[in-house]
């Protein structure tokens, strides 16, 4: 269904469950439910999902649900529709349906594709022996470029007649464009003639890509490209109609999707080489919105592990933990060891800030059991699939031990950011292992920006770092080895109406040129997301206790870095739904109901998803 109607669905789902009426009980899927949501979900686009409540043992209506020029097969527990759902069984939880569809008689399906990035394509059912309805025909609108028609062939050489050709079979449409040479000034090659254009780019997370930096790629730039294109870098916001290149985390660039053009079509106009592949796959799911990239990656924070290294020493012989059994065998160890010298000790540490700003990821993300993933061109979660959801399971588990206020490793979650306290307790010797889930930046007053990475190396001859690669699961794959990451990227604001089409253009060649050099921001601590940038920043040998070095010690494959996918609520799913609203109130419990949990936790969730 589209973005709109599927949020207006949410929110309604939302309001009821917030209410004072009985069903609102069914989130806490406890002993005292008295009704159930049932959600139907029509299974394709632009349509209206439907959402009853179902009285707890009372059997769900099969609703004859109705799409023009298909056959509803039926009500399916899964999007593949490959296991029916037992309509003669009372609801016992919250259920999803999905319908099951097959073109009517007489009907065949045909399938637009736009055959570029950027636009997502389309399939409907038509009736054989006519034309192609002109309602059926999905929106060609594409920047810097003119729609030339519907083809039969991908190459585009054999048109198809949409006012006489006949549909007979299931078939594909391919759409054609050429660049709109009005659009923008070209020589005869059709290069675009540049000539003092001035772009504004706004640098929104100083903190997080230091603008110091920043602006040096800035300067090495304007100089190469001196009297034809000149970037004026800045980290204050000055309004929307001049701000078009914006550099900000890209949670918040995919927040409002709909506000950003496709980073793929802006190099395309612009005559700039550009390729998904240059990037890292898996770190950069979050840059992409309903399968189109929004926000064009640049670099990463990464969390990491800190530890005593005289305490390893004593209980591991300098043996560092590679899985989840190692890992709690070497704190219950520590623990019984400690404790009866020191009250205070507790074997790892993680705060609140950073647990819900990233870290919650982890065990989820390593066990393959994601919030959310891309599914018929929609998010979707499949926790109710009965070994995901063991497996959920076992990671709550697996949590609580680590950190919950009864857990068999004793662990504690702090409050506040407090990365000061961790840095301080693992030196001291009141922790084995501390997680740092960010680096966040501090300002000096001066300009510059220290953090807590220049804090961990200081400690360097009693503290040492490590991965988080592998440490909350005891698989060996390459999902438990992954590293989730937040990450900051570069967008080109729709929003910017006070820009001509040469400056969009131009802000394509910077940003291009801001990414190869992205190897730059390694030094303070980044995680160059470009193939090619990154393999800059392992080729420099950096002086040992350098942020540089650092994350070389914790990232020892970028390959292994794994982001989220980009939706409109990834940030509120990952920090609010997850960790504030769920995960920190259930490590607080010295007793807990782990279906319970789960209960809650997959209903915050989906509440999310849109």
């Amino acid at each position: 269904m589209s973005n709109k109607k599927r949020i207006a669905a949410i929110a309604l789902c939302a309001a009821l469950a917030t209410s004072s009426i009985p069903f609102a009980a069914a989130c806490n899927n406890s002993s005292s439910v008295s009704a159930y949501f049932v959600n139907y979900d029509l299974n394709y686009d632009d349509v209206d999902a439907r959402q009853i409540t179902v009285q707890s043992g009372q059997k769900a209506r099969e609703w004859r649900a109705y799409r023009e020029g298909y056959s509803l097969l039926g009500w399916y527990t899964d999007e593949a529709c490959t296991v029916p759902y037992d309509f003669s069984k009372g609801v016992s939880s919250n259920i999803t349906l999905y319908a099951g569809w097959k073109p009517e008689k007489g009907f065949v399906e045909v399938n637009f594709n736009f055959s570029c990035p950027g636009k997502t394509n389309k399939t409907v059912s038509l009736k054989s022996g006519d034309t192609v309805m002109s309602k059926a025909i999905p929106d060609t609108s594409r920047i810097g470029y003119n729609f030339t028609g519907w083809y039969k062939d991908e190459n585009c050489t054999e048109k198809w007649d949409l006012d006489n050709d006949l549909i007979s079979d299931a078939m594909t449409l391919y759409a054609g464009y050429e660049i709109d040479q009005a659009w923008v000034e070209r020589d005869e090659n059709g290069n675009i003639i540049y000539e003092n254009e001035s772009v504004t780019v706004w640098c929104a997370n100083t903190s997080i890509v230091e603008y110091k930096i920043f602006q040096e790629i800035v300067d090495e730039f304007n100089k190469e490209h001196e009297g034809k294109i000149k970037i004026n870098p800045t980290d204050t916001f000055t309004g929307q109609a001049t701000l078009l290149l914006r550099n900000q985390l890209t949670s918040s660039i995919v927040n409002d999707p709909d506000t950003q053009y496709s980073t793929a079509d802006m190099f395309s106009v612009a005559g700039v080489e550009f390729d998904n592949s240059e990037f890292y796959e898996d770190a950069i799911q979050e840059t992409f919105a309903t399968g189109i990239m929004k926000a064009l990656p640049l670099a990463a924070r990464v969390p990491y592990v800190i530890y005593n290294k005289a305490l390893i020493k004593k209980y591991n012989g300098d043996k560092l933990p590679a899985n989840y059994t190692e890992l709690t065998a070497l704190l219950k160890e520590a623990y019984d060891g400690e404790i009866s010298d020191n009250p205070e000790f507790a074997p790892i540490l993680q705060s609140e800030y950073y647990f819900k700003e990233n870290t919650n990821t982890l065990p989820f993300v390593q066990n393959g059991v994601d919030f959310c993933k891309l599914g018929n061109g929609k998010m979707v979660n499949d926790w109710k699939i009965p070994e995901v959801k063991e497996s959920v399971k076992d990671v709550l588990n697996k949590s609580y031990n680590l950190f919950g206020a009864s857990g068999d490793c004793h662990g504690k979650m702090i409050s506040g950011q407090n990365a000061d306290q961790i840095i301080s307790d693992v030196k001291s010797g009141n922790s084995l292992f501390g997680i740092i889930g960010l680096s966040g930046g501090l300002s000096s007053g001066s300009g510059e920006y220290s953090n807590y990475d220049d804090k961990v190396l200081a400690q360097a001859e009693n503290v040492g770092v490590m991965s988080v690669s592998g440490l909350f699961s005891d698989n060996d794959d390459d999902i438990s080895k992954r590293i989730p990451v937040i990450t900051t990227g570069l967008s080109f604001c729709k929003l910017a109406d006070g820009v001509t089409n040469k400056q969009l253009c131009a802000s394509a060649e910077f940003a291009k040129y801001l990414v190869e050099n992205s190897y730059k921001f390694a030094e303070r601590g980044l995680v160059p997301l470009n193939k090619k940038a990154y393999a800059k920043f392992a080729e420099t040998n950096y002086e040992e206790n350098t942020r540089g070095a650092l994350i070389k010690e914790v990232v020892k494959n970028p390959e292994y870095l794994y982001s989220m996918p980009g939706i409109k609520s990834l940030k509120a799913i990952r920090t609010q739904s997850v960790a504030m609203d769920n995960l920190i109130p259930f490590f607080k419990q010295d007793e807990y109901d782990i279906d319970k949990i789960f209960s809650q936790l997959l209903s915050s969730v989906i509440s999310k998803i849109s």
